[in-house]
C-alpha cells in the first residue's frame, strides 16, 4: 500500500508531503491547487510511463520508481466510456459472475432495469431491459449512471491496485451518495483497491465518514486539504477528525 508521498519541483508543486495515507484517501482544497496534478503524476508514475522520467517522486520513503508493480487505473472528471469499453465491461461482469453488482449500481438510476447484456459487434454498446420489457442502451443512461458504473468496473478491474478518481461527485446527485459511495468502498476495500480521490464536496466527506464508522472501517480513511500559502501544502486528517468534524457540522473541505 502506499502510505506517503512525496513530490518534489512538479507542475504547481515545490514540494508537497503526505505522511500518513490510507486505502480510502481524499484530495480536496480549493482551485488550482493541484489536486487533479497530483493525481496524474501519481498514475504517470505507478505505469512508469516515459514522461514519468521526471517526476520526481518518493512513495513510502523510497524513490517511486523501486515501488512495486501495482494495477492502476485513472477516471478523469470529464470521462465518459465508450460503446466498446461498455461491452468489454459487461462481458468482464458476466463472465466472473458479478453481473449483480452491475445492476444493483444502475437501479440507483433507473430502478426498472432488470437486466444488462452485451452483443459482441453491437455499435451501440450493452443494452439494458426494464421491467415493461423495454431495451434502452447503456449509453444513453445519462453521465451520472456511466460514470457510476466505470468507477465500479475500474475498481473489480484492479484488484490489489490503486485507482485514481477526480471529482467523485460529479453526475451524481447528493441524495445517492450514501448508498452508492458504500458500493464503491466495499468493493474496495473487499479487492484491496487503494483509493485516491478529489472532491469539492462536504456531502460526500462527511457522508464517507459516517459510513465509515458504520462498517467499523473509520482507520482507513484520510483526507489531504490542499492550500496555498507562499507554496502549496497539505494539511492532513484522519478518519476520526473528519467523523468528528461531520458530527459537529464543521466543514473542513
Amino acid at each position: 500500500m502506499i502510505n506517503s508521498i512525496s513530490l518534489n519541483n512538479y507542475k504547481c508543486f515545490k514540494t508537497i508531503d503526505f505522511k500518513d495515507l490510507q486505502p480510502i484517501t481524499f484530495i480536496g482544497g480549493a482551485n488550482n491547487t493541484g489536486k487533479t496534478v497530483l493525481l496524474e503524476a501519481l498514475y504517470k508514475v505507478l505505469q512508469s510511463q516515459p514522461t514519468a522520467k521526471d517526476i520526481e517522486m518518493r512513495i513510502n520513503g523510497k524513490p517511486a520508481t523501486t515501488f512495486k508493480k501495482t494495477a492502476v487505473a485513472y477516471l478523469g472528471a470529464l470521462e465518459s466510456p465508450d460503446a466498446v469499453w461498455l461491452s468489454a465491461m459487461v462481458k468482464y461482469f458476466r463472465e466472473t459472475h458479478q453481473l449483480d453488482k452491475l445492476v444493483g449500481v444502475l437501479h440507483f438510476f433507473e430502478p426498472s432495469i432488470d437486466s444488462i447484456y452485451a452483443n459482441e459487434g453491437e455499435p451501440t454498446g450493452p443494452w439494458v431491459e426494464l421491467d415493461s420489457g423495454e431495451k434502452v442502451p447503456l449509453l444513453h443512461m445519462g453521465h451520472g449512471a456511466l460514470r457510476a458504473v466505470q468507477m465500479l468496473a475500474l475498481i473489480a478491474f484492479n484488484r490489489n491496485g490503486v485507482v485514481l478518481i477526480d471529482e467523485i461527485e460529479n453526475g451524481l446527485h447528493y441524495r445517492m451518495f450514501s448508498e452508492l459511495l458504500f458500493v464503491f468502498y466495499d468493493l474496495a476495500l473487499e479487492m484491496n483497491v487503494q483509493l485516491f480521490i478529489t472532491t469539492q464536496s462536504w456531502e460526500v466527506l462527511s457522508e464517507t465518514a459516517c459510513m465509515l464508522e458504520e462498517m467499523g472501517q473509520l482507520k482507513k480513511l484520510a483526507y489531504a486539504r490542499l492550500e496555498r500559502d507562499n507554496t502549496i501544502h497539505a494539511k492532513e486528517y484522519q478518519g476520526k477528525e473528519l467523523l468528528a468534524a461531520a458530527e459537529s457540522d464543521l466543514e473542513l473541505r
